[in-house]
Order: C-alpha cells, then sequence, then structure tokens
C-alpha cells in the first residue's frame, strides 16, 4: 500500500517471512505472529542512496506494510519488529479496508547492538 506517494528509488517491495523475528521472541510471542500477522512487506527505504538525503540523527527509514488477519496485539507485534530493526520503521497497518500508521522513536541498545530500546510509540486511529 502506497499511501505516502514515495518516489520509486525508494521501493524494495519484498516480503518479510514472520520468522525473521523469532529469535527476538519466545514461543508465545512467536504465536501471536502466526494468529494475528498475514504478512509483512518491506515497501519502502528512505537513505541518502534512495532520496540523496541526509539526515543528522535519523540516517534511514523503513517503511513496513503490515497485513493483519485479526486487530489483535498489534502493540506487542510492533514492539516484537521495533526492537529487532536497528532503523526507524513507519508501520502502514491494514485489516480489512481499515488502515492505522504507527512508528515510534528508539536507541541502540548500549549491551546488545541487536535489540533496539523504544522510548516511544505513536500510533493513528484506524481510517479508511
Amino acid at each position: 500500500m502506497n499511501i505516502f506517494n514515495l518516489p520509486p528509488s525508494t521501493i524494495k517491495n519484498k516480503s518479510i517471512p514472520k520468522n525473521a523475528f523469532y529469535e527476538y521472541t519466545n514461543s508465545k510471542q512467536q504465536q501471536l505472529f502466526v494468529d494475528y500477522i498475514d504478512k509483512i512487506k518491506w515497501a519502502n527505504n528512505l537513505s541518502v542512496e534512495t532520496l540523496n538525503l541526509d539526515g543528522n540523527d535519523v540516517k534511514e527509514i523503513q517503511v513496513f506494510d503490515v497485513i493483519l488477519k485479526e486487530k489483535k496485539q498489534i502493540d506487542t507485534i510492533l514492539k516484537i519488529i521495533e526492537k529487532s530493526v536497528p532503523y526507524h520503521i513507519i508501520f502502514i497497518i491494514s485489516f480489512e479496508k481499515e488502515v492505522m500508521l504507527a512508528t515510534s522513536q528508539k536507541h541502540n541498545n548500549p549491551v546488545n547492538e541487536n535489540n533496539a530500546v523504544i522510548d516511544w510509540m505513536f500510533e493513528t486511529d484506524w481510517f479508511l
């Protein structure tokens, strides 16, 4: 879903298997991905390479499309994904004809570089 009308140079359009996040989860959390997520797609990459714009604090932003099977446990699932990806992410979450956007402010974990620390999360209401 391209609701931002981003330039073609940013398009990735690659499926992300749900099990790519399993190393950051326990079996109960893995079941959330199975039960509530239909698909995850890496839609866009916003970086100096794709936009020719350099940021000071944020070097790269990913755009992920998340298609839900059910509107449950969304915050928990997004936190798992956020912690496992070292870049900032804008989520476009869809369920049937409804859409919600979400993002967070995060920083690298000083003890474990493979696990980000979420400072805060923001999400919109559902819209059509």
